[in-house]
């Protein structure tokens, strides 16, 4: 589960903004596809959403044995994408202020599980590891053996 479990998520992930950045790209025209009435896409487009925040709820449910930061990653998603889902509802509904509301406060959760990842890829990479302040960074990690909790540094 070290390699795999992680590898699952982040490819489900790509495939899903790719998908997602290109139903909203105006080159796909997928709007059109539901004739006069975009109220239609908008509920589908929820619909789709909604299904990825149940996976994303059992990926997080499956991250426990991992590391603090997966978690928190996935729980901001879980929250993330039914905000958005409600968004798209409301949009379709012709409620554009909640839309608009539900649609930064989605985004707000993006942003947090964003600068948590960005911490991770930092330790994977090392990229800042030569600033001094920011030499030893700590992730907090599932220890098995002890049922709990344990805090390593990255090694040098």
């Amino acid at each position: 589960m070290v390699c795999r479990f992680p590898a699952t998520i982040f490819f489900t992930f790509g495939g899903f903004w790719g998908t997602f950045g290109a139903t909203l790209t105006p080159f796909y025209d997928a709007v059109n596809g539901y004739g006069n009435d975009p109220a239609g896409f908008y509920n589908s487009f929820a619909m789709f959403l909604i299904g990825m925040a149940i996976l994303c709820f059992f990926f997080a449910i499956a991250a426990l044995r991992t590391n603090v930061c997966l978690v928190f990653v996935l729980v901001c998603f879980c929250v993330t994408f039914p905000c958005l889902a409600a968004s798209y509802f409301y949009l379709a509904d012709g409620v554009t202020p909640l839309s608009n509301t539900c649609r930064v406060v989605g985004a707000a959760f993006a942003f947090a599980a964003t600068m948590v990842t960005w911490y991770l890829v930092s330790l994977q990479t090392r990229v800042l590891s030569t600033s001094a302040l920011l030499m030893n960074r700590p992730v907090v990690l599932h220890d098995p053996g002890s049922c709990g909790f344990s805090v390593h540094a990255p090694s040098r």
